[in-house]
């Protein structure tokens, strides 16, 4: 503590309401804490299996090409999917995990299909577009996940570096200077208590 701060009952009141106040909001930002890196646990499974889901769509996908690009070219693919298939588009709004803002996102798919002749294309490519339409809800699902993930782990640093500035700093800190005022105070109280039996000491020798 400040050797400068005055040691009287109003600082030993201020330091001890501030000391009440700091332990609250210690007790609050673990328990944000705790409930952050919980959804955070959650959410990574949901990740981890959003993103087995996916590696398995793009193995099949892969297989898949690599079977139509067997029978057919890909000039003739060009061709026979003229005009260019319409695109999807992919929006973003605010959403809220505790009170942390995150991004969450919405796929708008196409509402026209892909215009090409069956007799131009092998049955396979009309399996290859199925599998790359079933993969785009993954895909957003999982970047929108490792967005959530990256803004909670963020903010599970900012709330524990907090939460270890009141618990190893500021609290510690403030018990110290109420111990020093009080340990001040007792020498004031012993001395004038010493100070009072001298006087009555004198006035009984007289």
């Amino acid at each position: 503590m400040n050797r400068g701060v005055s040691a009287t009952r109003m600082e030993l009141l201020r330091l001890r309401q501030r000391l009440s106040l700091a332990r609250r909001g210690h007790h609050l930002l673990k328990g944000k804490q705790d409930e952050l890196l919980r959804r955070f646990l959650l959410l990574l499974e949901e990740y981890l299996k959003g993103r087995r889901d996916l590696n398995g769509v793009m193995e099949r996908l892969a297989r898949k090409t690599g079977e139509v690009r067997s029978e057919v070219s890909l000039e003739r693919v060009r061709v026979a999917a003229w005009p260019p298939p319409p695109e999807a588009l992919v929006t973003s709004r605010p959403a809220r995990i505790l009170n942390l803002q995150v991004a969450a996102f919405d796929l708008h798919p196409p509402t026209a299909g892909i215009s090409y002749g069956p007799e131009v294309l092998p049955a396979a490519y009309d399996e290859l577009v199925s599998l790359w339409r079933r993969s785009l809800p993954l895909l957003v699902e999982i970047a929108e996940r490792e967005k959530a993930l990256r803004d909670l782990a963020a903010e599970i640093e900012r709330t524990r570096r907090r939460v270890n500035a009141l618990e190893f700093n500021l609290i510690p800190g403030l018990e110290e200077g109420i111990r020093t005022i009080r340990f001040r105070l007792a020498e004031g109280e012993l001395g004038s208590l010493t100070r009072l039996m001298r006087v009555k000491d004198i006035v009984r020798r007289r």
